[in-house]
């Protein structure tokens, strides 16, 4: 799982700002994906 947040001249909250990658680990290829931070690891970052 990958998250990245892109740098938007807009204002926005960082959860629109953010799109969540899967990659399978064997083979690196993207499998999915959505909009925002994916809640396990979003809580494990900000250790909540």
């Amino acid at each position: 799982m990958v998250a990245v947040i892109y740098d938007m001249d807009i204002d926005a909250s960082p959860s629109d700002k953010c799109y969540t990658y899967f990659v399978d680990t064997t083979t690196g290829e993207i499998i999915g994906g959505r909009k925002g931070y994916h809640e396990t690891w979003y809580k494990l970052k900000n250790n909540l």
